[in-house]
């Protein structure tokens, strides 16, 4: 069975059509729609004189309005790097854990919240070392891996020896060295190699693109 990803579901449809059911008024669906066209590009701290601009309600009320996400646990302040910012990952596990209520039974949905779990792992480890969120791409390459078969564990020893040796982070490195550990097993056991070439091929390519995007932003900042 395959992990929901947040990125597959339609997010606006979601909110828009069940907004009722999952607890929230008018005002609180509006507010958290302007909150997510705000941070499509990056996270970043969404305050209610941002949002006055594109509302007719007063700063106060917005401020109520954040003050009410929050408490519903819809919204919630995270630091990334060193900033602080507003960060709808509430909203996407109240949305993800809704759609499995709907679509899948008791036992499916067991199987997925572990699935969820191990990547969230993952996610956490490769984000605490790299010092910001992945990209989509990024989250993509990681699951790319758990498809090939590669467990969780092979993932973070990989990228710890990664670290260790070079004091630092590249998805296209740890890549790498994941192939390598999967090939090694691979012809131990069969006498070749599974790993589909067409795929990894592709996987390398947009890690490579990814690469260069965030070198490029690091090379502004300096």
């Amino acid at each position: 069975m395959n992990k929901i990803k947040f990125q597959q579901l339609d997010f606006r449809y979601i909110l828009v059509e069940n907004y009722k059911e999952l607890g929230l008024n008018e005002k609180e669906l509006v507010t958290l729609l302007l909150i997510y066209d705000a941070q499509e590009e990056s996270p970043s701290l969404i305050t209610a004189e941002q949002l006055i601009l594109k509302m007719t309600l007063q700063e106060k009320e917005i401020n109520d309005i954040l003050v009410q996400l929050i408490a519903k646990k819809y919204l919630a302040y995270e630091t990334v790097g060193n900033i602080l910012v507003t960060s709808l990952n509430p909203t996407k596990e109240r949305i993800i854990k809704w759609f499995r209520r709907e679509m899948f039974s008791s036992e499916e949905e067991n199987i997925l919240a572990l699935e969820e779990d191990q990547n969230a792992e993952v996610f956490q480890a490769f984000e605490a070392k790299l010092g910001r969120t992945l990209s989509s791409f990024e989250i993509d390459a990681i699951h790319s891996w758990f498809k090939e078969g590669v467990t969780k564990d092979m993932i973070l020893e990989t990228l710890n020896e990664y670290y260790k040796k070079k004091g630092r982070v590249s998805i296209k490195e740890v890549d790498k060295a994941i192939l390598k550990k999967l090939e090694g097993k691979d012809i131990t056991h069969e006498g070749y190699s599974a790993v589909n070439e067409k795929n990894r091929n592709s996987i390398e390519k947009n890690i490579e693109i990814e690469s260069f995007k965030w070198n490029k932003k690091d090379d502004k900042k300096d």
